[in-house]
């Protein structure tokens, strides 16, 4: 699994386990729905630092939390 797939993986698991939508969690994070569908539906190779701690701070958890995860386990090239 590539890095961008453990990161959709995790930030969809996360939407289903606290019950938002895309939209609540622009709301909470700031990051733009287009840009949380770019990073779930696969459309970004890469993910910015900062919008990963945006998306973290608004599930409520650390970037260390965030990345707490099997899904991250197995990252290949």
């Amino acid at each position: 699994m590539k890095l961008n797939e453990a990161i959709s993986k995790r930030i969809r698991q996360l939407l289903y386990e606290n019950t938002l939508t895309k939209y609540q969690l622009f709301l909470k994070s700031g990051v733009a729905p287009s840009t949380l569908s770019k990073i779930i539906n696969l459309k970004c190779k890469t993910v910015k630092a900062d919008t990963l701690f945006a998306i973290a701070q608004g599930f409520g958890l650390t970037l260390s939390q965030f990345f707490d995860s099997g899904f991250f386990e197995e990252i290949s090239d």
